[in-house]
């Protein structure tokens, strides 16, 4: 994600709806922009601090009211967010800026004092292949294409919760193939998506976030989960998808989102595996399909 790209749609949206804490977060956005980190490292940034804005939102706090590790810990269980260091360190970045105009109580070393471990989250538990496919069939002889929609588009780009809301069907080119994330990142558009697309133009449909939550649950009672959260379809991806070694995404490892690219350079005429949207771009340049 290129520093002119972080205030994508998503973000701007963010921004625009936060009640609270708006001020800081435009901060925060300013700041990465400016800053020197690659996009790896900005896109971790965002994503942790923006989920935890949008829980105090919810929650009417503002960032001047958290004063203990115990409210933290709180969002970690009713969100069931796992507390790693990167949120750690989004965490303190985001406090040391909002600390230039704000009254921030909590210290460092109350946030040091926070186990960061999965302790206080359900873990989750990655699908298995035959899962994905019983999951599609039964979607598929039901009909129940916006159950489909939402399926396929966690297990594709393991978005996050919150973001399923602001994504339209502008942010989908059938012509190209391709979708314009809420991260700012051009992915490609697999196959089981654009068919969707093409056949339903009602999708996809915003959904707030309890609607979501209990889909994502309707659809795990297909393979006998009763609890599916959208956890374990992002660590389904984790565990399962290649990642791509130009932009380090990582897509289902299905041909739809994958080429086999030799670069002109390369005597040894290897052909490497990249994702579709990455494939494109350099073609344009120093590789041959």
């Amino acid at each position: 994600m290129s520093k002119s790209s972080i205030r994508t749609t998503y973000y701007l949206k963010v921004e625009g709806s936060l009640r609270y804490n708006k001020q800081q977060f435009s901060m925060y956005l300013d700041y990465l922009e400016q800053s020197n980190l690659d996009s790896g490292s900005v896109k971790t940034y965002l994503s942790r601090i923006t989920g935890f804005l949008k829980y105090l939102d919810r929650i009417e706090m503002t960032i001047e009211d958290l004063s203990s590790a115990s409210q933290i810990i709180k969002y970690s269980k009713e969100e069931n967010k796992e507390l790693d260091y990167a949120f750690k360190a989004a965490l303190k970045l985001f406090l040391s800026l909002a600390g230039k105009t704000t009254n921030i109580q909590i210290t460092e070393q109350e946030i040091d004092k926070i186990d960061f471990k999965k302790e206080n989250v359900r873990q989750a538990s990655p699908l298995s292949v035959q899962e994905i496919i019983e999951i599609r069939n039964k979607l598929r002889q039901q009909n129940n294409y916006q159950h489909s929609f939402i399926f396929e588009i966690f297990l594709a780009y393991g978005i996050e919760l919150d973001q399923f809301q602001y994504i339209t069907r502008d942010d989908f080119s059938l012509d190209d193939n391709i979708f314009h994330s809420p991260s700012g990142d051009i992915q490609p558009l697999g196959k089981a998506l654009a068919e969707l697309l093409i056949k339903h133009e009602d999708i996809p449909e915003s959904k707030v976030r309890g609607t979501l939550q209990g889909q994502i649950k309707q659809i795990g009672k297909l393979v006998k989960r009763d609890k599916l959260i959208w956890q374990d379809i992002i660590e389904t991806r984790r565990e399962y998808f290649p990642t791509c070694p130009e932009c380090s995404n990582k897509f289902p490892n299905t041909e739809d989102f994958w080429a086999l690219l030799e670069y002109k350079f390369d005597e040894s005429k290897t052909r490497w595996l990249l994702c579709r949207s990455c494939a494109r771009k350099r073609t344009k340049g120093n590789l041959n399909g």
